[in-house]
C-alpha cells in the first residue's frame, strides 16, 4: 500500500499539525503534500525531502500571508499529481480534500470541520472585516462553497474529529462520517506533580470566535487571578480591556505547559469548538475545566467528574460557573484516567485499523469483481 498525506499548510503548529505529525510517524514512507511549507519552523518535524509543496510556495510572503491566497487554494490542491498512490490520507479544515483522487485509489479525509469561514462561522469572519476586505470576502464565498461541495465526490471515507463535526457534515454536506476518531493528546507529556496555585487559566488563540474577551470580561468583574496563554491578532485589543488581576503569558514553550496547566485551579474554556485539545491537556496535568456547554466540550468534559459547564457565552453565566466550581472537589487521578481515553496511543491504533480496513475492503471489491 502506497500512501500519501495531504495537509492544508505547514506554517504554524496547532492541533491539526499534531495529527499530521502522527500520520507521518505511522506511515514513514508517505510524502506530505501541502500548499505552503515553512522549513525554518517545520524542518525538524517534517524533513524537506518528505514535503511536496504547491505553486503557492514561491508566491510573495506566502509562508506568512498564506490566508491571503485562499481563493487560489482549490487550484493549488488540484494541481498535485498523486498518480501511483493507493491511499490518500488528507488532513482537512479548508481545501486539502479537494485533491484529484487517482484512478483506483481511495481517499480518506480526516476532517476537523467543514470550512468554517464559509459555513458555520461565515458571519463571524465577515463581521471582523471591513471595506475592500469584506467585498473580496463576499466575492470568494460562492466559488469556495461550490468547490467545497464538489470536492466531496473525491472523498471515499470521512473521519470527523468529533460527533459535533459529524453533525456538521450532515448539515453542510448531507453526508455522515464513517467513524469518529478524536485527535491525540500525549497524556504522559503533561504530567505534573507540583502544588496548585491560586489562578485560573485560559489558553486560546486570540481570534474573535475563541471568545477570550468573554473570560476577560468575567474576571474583570469577579477580580480573581486569570492567566491568559496565547497569541494572535486580537492581542492588543484584549490587553486594552484587561484589569490588573489578568496576566498575559504570551507564547509558552511546550516544556513549560505541564507546569502552567498543572498549577491552575481550573482551565476556562470559552469557545464553541470542533473538539478542543486544551481541556484534555489540562486534565492530563490534573486540572479540571470550566467549559462553555456546547460543541466538542460536551464530548470531553464530564459534569462533576472532570469539570463543570456554563450555559451561555456571557460574563454572568461564566461567573456563575466559577462560583459553583469553587465549592466542587475533583480527583486528580480521575482526571488523568479520563484524559487517557484521548491519548495518542488510542488515536494511532484507531487510525491504523481504519486505514487497513478501508484498504482491505478496496482489495476485496477488486478481487470480488474479477478485476486484476
Amino acid at each position: 500500500m502506497k500512501l500519501a498525506i495531504v495537509h492544508e499548510w505547514l506554517t504554524g503548529f496547532g492541533g491539526a499539525e499534531r495529527c499530521v505529525m502522527e500520520f507521518a510517524d505511522m506511515f514513514p514512507d508517505a510524502p506530505i503534500f501541502t500548499s505552503v511549507y515553512d522549513k525554518q519552523r517545520f524542518g525538524d518535524i517534517f524533513p524537506p525531502e518528505r514535503v511536496r509543496t504547491s505553486f503557492l510556495q514561491s508566491w510573495h510572503n506566502s509562508k506568512e500571508k498564506y490566508r491571503n491566497y485562499l481563493p487560489f487554494m482549490p487550484k493549488a490542491f488540484r494541481s498535485f499529481d498523486l498518480s501511483g498512490f493507493d491511499v490518500i490520507l488528507s488532513s482537512n479544515h479548508c481545501c486539502a480534500k479537494g485533491i484529484r483522487r487517482p484512478d483506483g485509489a481511495i481517499h480518506i479525509s480526516y476532517i476537523y470541520t467543514p470550512m468554517r469561514y464559509i459555513w458555520e462561522l461565515h458571519g463571524v469572519y465577515r463581521a471582523s472585516l471591513s471595506g475592500v476586505k469584506r467585498i473580496l470576502f463576499d466575492m470568494m464565498i460562492g466559488p469556495l462553497r461550490k468547490f467545497d461541495l464538489e470536492s466531496n465526490s473525491q472523498v471515499d471515507y470521512f473521519i470527523p474529529i468529533s460527533h459535533e463535526v459529524d453533525r456538521r457534515l450532515k448539515r453542510t454536506y448531507n453526508r455522515k462520517g464513517d467513524v469518529v476518531i478524536y485527535p491525540p493528546v500525549d497524556v504522559d507529556k503533561f504530567a505534573y506533580d507540583g502544588a496548585k496555585r491560586d489562578y485560573y487559566l485560559i489558553a486560546h488563540r486570540f481570534v474573535p470566535y475563541k471568545r477570550v474577551d468573554l473570560a476577560i470580561d468575567a474576571f474583570n468583574q469577579n477580580g480573581l487571578p486569570l492567566k491568559v496563554l496565547g497569541i494572535g491578532p486580537d492581542e492588543d485589543k484584549l490587553k486594552s480591556i484587561a484589569k490588573p488581576n489578568i496576566e498575559f503569558l504570551g507564547f509558552v514553550p511546550e516544556d513549560d505547559l505541564p507546569r502552567v496547566y498543572g498549577q491552575a485551579k481550573a482551565l476556562v474554556f470559552t469557545s464553541f469548538e470542533d473538539f478542543g485539545l486544551t481541556p484534555i491537556e489540562a486534565m492530563s496535568a490534573g486540572t479540571p475545566v470550566i467549559a462553555y456547554g456546547a460543541g466538542g466540550a460536551l464530548e470531553t468534559v464530564v459534569e462533576n467528574k472532570t469539570g463543570t459547564f456554563f450555559s451561555e457565552q456571557t460574563p454572568e453565566s461564566l461567573n456563575d460557573a466559577v462560583n459553583r466550581f469553587d465549592s466542587m472537589l475533583f480527583d486528580k487521578a480521575g482526571l488523568i484516567e479520563h484524559a487517557r481515553k484521548f491519548d495518542v496511543s488510542v488515536f494511532r491504533k484507531q487510525i491504523k485499523e481504519f486505514v487497513d480496513k478501508c484498504w482491505q475492503e478496496k482489495n476485496s471489491n477488486i478481487h470480488g469483481s474479477g478485476e486484476i
